[in-house]
């Protein structure tokens, strides 16, 4: 259920039509946001259809975000949040994470980051945050949340806004799982500076992706063709995939926002991390991300062991957990080795910023309108740790002018 088209000028190679800088294959590329989908269905000729993270079987298992095993005591990928448009959603559209939590004594909130074509959705404040929501059925708790801020620090629309945005939903009378939350961590640049190399774990929610073989022009199925992944429907589950970083990138043109952001029908300028996809499937758990994923984390560090079953044979490899470096918004359908995918990259001006729009402490105490009340914050010391590196499913998302087709914000 995830297919937000977004219409863009093609372009004969990169951004504006100039080369990427990374020189990579930036075909078919656009914001990987996901709606329902028969609203994909409905809009197919518009556009091609996103999807999420491949190889369909790497599904983030529930004792790795709800049970303790070590390294992955402290439940950090329960904040690895969906989203829906409503209170009890057919179907998700994107990712977000918990950020922070805060209370003044009396109310109870979770902050949440994400991609800005995630949060503007239907207009922000509309929409609603599923938390504790995997194994393809609608569980978890879900929350409509309200817009704290967007487009990265010191907005002006048209001229610098960065597809991320900040939202709040509020935990009021469900204390107990305000209780259990433990918030994503940032990784700070200035101490330990994100690397080209780097390995990072992307986590999103969205379609799937099969594996196959197109034709690298148009992108049909080709037997014998260039590896690759095309979707394949799939909601309220977790998938992850391991990648390295490949390029650091600064003021990319990130193409055009919805017209219900607040940088409305102008292109988002911002920092990317890039990556390439891999294919076909393999015992690395590499793979790529689709529709539905934008506003994922890439999250690195506290490395776990896990064990997938492909075919009647158990793979182990890793996931990374904990700490932000970017937030996923660029993908391809059908997405073949070697293309290029994105996140917006967490760099010092982007950290400083999201620190900046989560109240402390003194702000809440404000809130308490003068009470002795004592302000709980929770948001983990160590904040500065690094290591590496977006897409989204929403009804209308769009493809950005970035490569010889249409380009995919996931």
């Amino acid at each position: 259920m995830k297919n937000e088209l977004l219409q863009a000028a093609s372009a004969p190679s990169g951004a504006c039509g100039k080369a990427h800088p990374s020189g990579r294959n930036l075909a078919s590329r656009r914001r990987q946001s996901a709606g329902l989908l028969t609203t994909c269905l409905a809009v197919v000729g518009a556009g091609q259809l996103a999807v999420a993270i491949a190889p369909i079987d790497q599904v983030v298992p529930d004792s790795y975000r709800f049970n303790a095993g070590p390294p992955v005591t402290d439940y950090s990928l329960y904040s690895v949040v969906d989203f829906g448009t409503t209170a009890n959603p057919a179907g998700d559209y994107g990712t977000g994470e918990i950020v922070a939590k805060t209370t003044d004594g009396a109310n109870f909130y979770a902050y949440i980051l994400t991609a800005d074509h995630v949060a503007c959705v239907g207009g922000y404040g509309n929409n609603f945050v599923g938390i504790g929501v995997n194994n393809g059925v609608n569980t978890g708790t879900w929350l409509q949340d309200s817009l704290v801020a967007a487009g990265g620090p010191a907005a002006v629309p048209g001229v610098n806004f960065e597809d991320l945005a900040i939202v709040r939903v509020n935990l009021t009378g469900n204390q107990a799982l305000w209780n259990a939350l433990t918030p994503l961590q940032l990784a700070n640049p200035s101490q330990r500076p994100t690397q080209v190399g780097n390995l990072f774990t992307e986590y999103g929610y969205g379609l799937t992706g099969t594996p196959g073989t197109f034709n690298p022009t148009n992108r049909t199925p080709l037997v014998g063709g260039t590896p690759g992944y095309a979707s394949a429907a799939s909601d309220f589950q977790l998938r992850f995939q391991d990648n390295t970083v490949a390029a650091l990138l600064n003021n990319q043109n990130g193409g055009a926002a919805k017209p219900t952001s607040n940088n409305a029908g102008n292109n988002y300028i911002e920092p990317l991390l890039a990556w390439d996809v891999v294919a076909p499937a393999n015992a690395n758990f590499q793979g790529t991300s689709f529709g539905g994923d934008s506003g994922g984390p890439y999250l690195t560090s506290f490395p776990s062991s896990i064990t997938i079953n492909r075919g009647g044979t158990n793979y182990n490899g890793i996931l990374l957990t904990d700490y932000i470096d970017a937030v996923h918004v660029l993908g391809n359908d059908p997405s073949l080795n070697g293309d290029v995918n994105d996140g917006v990259f967490i760099n010092q001006a982007n950290y400083d910023w999201i620190i900046s729009e989560v109240p402390e402490p003194s702000s809440l105490a404000v809130m308490a309108a003068g009470s002795c009340v004592a302000c709980l914050w929770y948001r983990r010391s160590s904040r500065g740790y690094r290591t590496t590196q977006r897409q989204c499913l929403a009804p209308g998302d769009r493809p950005v002018s970035r490569g010889p087709t249409q380009a995919d914000h996931n």
